[in-house]
């Protein structure tokens, strides 16, 4: 809706007896009758008025009405504006009061009206909200507590588990589904809750709303998307709370939803969705002296993770007493490993990775330990370059991941 907000106007008196006058001039019924056909000029009936005189002046309207000084009259007609006759000429500001739905309210414009025989133009433009979502390979936080099922660790052994920054790519996550959910605001009594309101789904289908497309004709757009190797724009989205969640995730993160408030401005509103990792550790221990200690090498085990059989309600199935599994789907094996060959002593590949990294930083691509010479065969990084992640080839059958800051080496871990 558009309207009319004046700024200066001739002076009126405030002595209803002394300009009597100028109310008994002209009434309402006078002041609308404009002729027969509104859009013709000729036959239009003149407007008296004189400074101090008070006057009636239509001065808000839907843009698109067909004739905005009719207020009976409600035709739209597309793509039109609002043209005003009989407008007393001065100064005025045009104010939009508000904005269709999916734009962003426009600033006031100061304009003139000068006393002409010729249409005066003034054009409003409007930009309509726009948002880019995005899913990217990253966590919320860091550090992340250790869920002990089989309570399996030592008093003294740390409850946290930290992924550096060079184990996350930064990059889209491609493949997850996400949509959006028009969402309403609820109370929460749960003090936990530092924000006052909290919000939840209003229904089960993902938010739509109409745009205009290349041709100026209306279509509409709804917010479920499959996330590609750039992030997702929406142009027109209706500002308002919503729910982002993640719909089908792919193997090996974890599933995602975070609320969204989207405001009303014409400046780009970036939404960003943090997708991190599913991290499961498997420990092979033998207990001394009350203690569980990692299975020596010369015990060494081999492992295999299967799928496996669950019911309709994802619980495990059993077979007198033994989990069930597909032996088809096989998702990886393993061969346990103490590390201590790799980690214990001056000579051992951690030694001399930590001592080439806190002089070369990144800038050196083999490490020689123990008799063995090690290859680097990956390495990822940070966009600052401030964390890496890379893989090596230990020259002894095993492989090792290695991540570092920009001070030192934080510290590697063996796989084969």
């Amino acid at each position: 809706m558009i309207g009319w907000r004046l700024c200066a106007l001739p002076i009126q008196r405030s002595s209803r007896a002394y300009n009597a006058n100028a109310w008994d001039l002209q009434l309402k019924a006078a002041l609308y009758d404009i002729g027969n056909d509104p859009e013709k000029r000729e036959d239009d009936r003149p407007l008296y008025h004189r400074q101090g005189e008070a006057y009636l002046m239509e001065n808000s309207w839907i843009t698109g009405d067909e004739m905005p000084n009719d207020p009976f009259h409600t035709t739209d007609q597309r793509w039109a504006g609002g043209r005003f006759k009989t407008r007393p000429g001065g100064t005025y500001i045009l104010e939009e009061t508000r904005a269709p739905s999916g734009y962003a309210k426009r600033m006031p414009a100061g304009l003139t009206v000068e006393e002409t025989c010729e249409v005066q133009e003034l054009y409003l433009t409007n930009r309509p909200i726009t948002v880019q979502i995005e899913k990217i390979d990253a966590p919320e936080q860091y550090q992340q507590p250790v869920r002990d099922y089989d309570r399996i660790l030592n008093e003294s052994d740390s409850k946290t588990w930290e992924e550096g920054k060079g184990g996350y790519t930064f990059s889209s996550v491609e493949g997850a589904v996400l949509a959006l959910y028009p969402a309403k605001r609820v109370a929460s009594d749960d003090l936990k809750h530092i924000r006052p309101v909290l919000s939840e789904k209003k229904g089960e289908l993902p938010a739509n709303w109409t745009v205009l497309d290349e041709g100026n004709q209306k279509k509409t757009v709804t917010a479920k998307w499959t996330v590609g190797k750039t992030p997702m724009v929406w142009e027109g989205m209706p500002a308002g709370d919503y729910i982002l969640e993640e719909i089908e995730t792919p193997p090996g993160y974890l599933t995602n939803q975070i609320e969204v408030e989207i405001q009303e401005t014409s400046k780009l509103q970036l939404i960003t969705m943090q997708e991190d990792h599913i991290k499961t550790a498997f420990f092979k221990y033998e207990e001394k002296d009350g203690k569980k200690e990692c299975l020596p090498n010369a015990y060494a085990a081999e492992l295999t993770l299967y799928k496996a059989v669950t019911d309709e309600n994802g619980i495990v199935m059993e077979a007198d007493g033994t989990p069930r599994y597909d032996r088809e789907k096989r998702v990886t094996s393993w061969k346990t490993e103490d590390a201590k060959a790799y980690s214990q002593g001056s000579d051992s590949f951690a030694a001399r990775y930590q001592k080439l990294y806190a002089e070369y930083h990144t800038r050196f691509n083999t490490v020689a330990w123990c008799g063995y010479t090690a290859e680097k065969q990956e390495e990822t990084a940070t966009e600052q370059g401030e964390s890496v992640r890379q893989l090596w080839n230990l020259g002894n059958g095993s492989a090792g991941a290695c991540s570092g800051n920009e001070k030192s080496a934080a510290g590697w871990k063996s796989r084969l």
